[in-house]
Formats: structure tokens, sequence, C-alpha cells
């Protein structure tokens, strides 16, 4: 078969890489008429939730095309600095980073920016933690690669909360905690973590007894 795909990405196409699908690729060029004896258009899905048996063959594909497996008992926790991003980065993340590596030593918290890494190092970063620490942002595609015994804890702007990472963690049986920030914010701003949210993520990672692990 060949593959149409809406446009081309360095993203997309490396994904088509793993899956071994990258000599069936067409990509559709605007203001060209296609013609087929058969096509199989997929569904629209909910953001965030595709098929669950798709979701989870993906998953297994991908970690099988790089050579890597789950780490369920990693240290290591990941939290996304999104400083490079136009929108949503935590301004006092060196703070946070900070608090948390001091509440508990016995973890390894490591600040990440996915801008600077391709999809194998994202994918083998992701697949090697705990858990994940971060606001939200296209980046949280890559629980899809957690542990099953992972956790995500995710940040909002009071005034855009988006439910996908929330229903993709239900399809993964990944522990989801949500926190929806007090300030002024929105989808285009940068994010500060008052003292009671830098508690309340502090707070979260303690009910889920990750420290005592």
């Amino acid at each position: 078969v060949t593959i149409l795909l809406e446009y081309r990405s360095k993203f997309v196409e490396d994904y088509m890489v793993l899956l071994g699908y990258q000599s069936r690729i067409k990509f559709v060029q605007p203001d060209t008429v296609y013609c087929s004896n058969s096509m199989v258009i997929p569904p629209h899905s909910q953001c965030g939730v595709g098929i669950p048996e798709g979701l989870l063959l993906l998953r297994s594909r991908i970690l099988r095309a790089i050579n890597t497996t789950d780490c369920g008992n990693s240290t290591k926790i990941l939290v996304i600095d999104r400083s490079l991003s136009q929108s949503r980065s935590i301004t006092n993340h060196a703070e946070m980073m900070a608090r948390l590596s001091i509440e508990f030593p016995m973890w390894n918290f490591e600040s990440v920016q996915l801008e600077k890494m391709g999809i194998v190092d994202q994918i083998r970063q992701f697949s090697g933690a705990r858990g994940v620490i971060a606001p939200h942002g296209a980046g949280l595609s890559n629980i899809l690669f957690l542990p099953p015994s992972s956790f995500i804890v995710e940040m909002f702007p009071k005034h855009y909360v988006v439910k996908c990472y929330m229903s993709l963690a239900k399809v993964l049986s990944l522990t989801y905690s949500g926190l929806i920030l007090s300030g002024n914010f929105d989808a285009s701003s940068h994010l500060t973590l008052e003292e009671d949210e830098l508690k309340a993520v502090i707070h979260l990672l303690k009910r889920h007894d990750f420290d005592s692990q």
C-alpha cells in the first residue's frame, strides 16, 4: 500500500522510518488531485484517545524498533523544560528543580528540552523514566512510551485546560494528576508556580508514595 501523509514533517518521517514504512510514503501536495481504486481513511478520534489497541500496538512496535524496553524500577523523573518554546514555559523552572531535589533526594530529577532531541532520544528518555512533570505541551505525547507503573503531573494555565493527555494516560493505565495554576495565564503565556503550587507538586509526589520507594 501507499501511505498518504498530509504534510512533510521530520517528526512524521522519523516515525515512518521507525515503523518501516519509509518506502511507502507519498506526501500530499497542494492543489493536486489523487485517484485510487480503494482507500482507507482512519476515523477521527477524540484528542489523546485514539484506538486503545492501536496505541498499544504502536508502542510495542516502536520500542522494539529502537531495541529498548520498559525500565519500571528507574529512579529518573523527567521535568520538561519548555524555555525554548514561545508558550507555557515555567519561569521558575530552576527553583522547582531545586525544591524537588531537596524534597526527594533518592530520585534523579532530570531537566530535558525536547526541542533539542530527536524522536529516538525522546522515546528512550520516556521509556526509561519513572515519572514526568511538565506544563501542557505536545512533548507529552511521549507518555505513550512510559513504563506502565509511571506517573504524570501536568500543569495548566487556568484559561487553557486540555484533557488529551489525561485521556491518553487513562488508556495506558498511568497515574495522572493535573494541576491548574492560579495565575491569570492563557494558552500562550509563560507560567510561574506560586509557593502553594510548588507545595502542591511536592504533595502530589508524596501522595503517590514515590518518596518512600
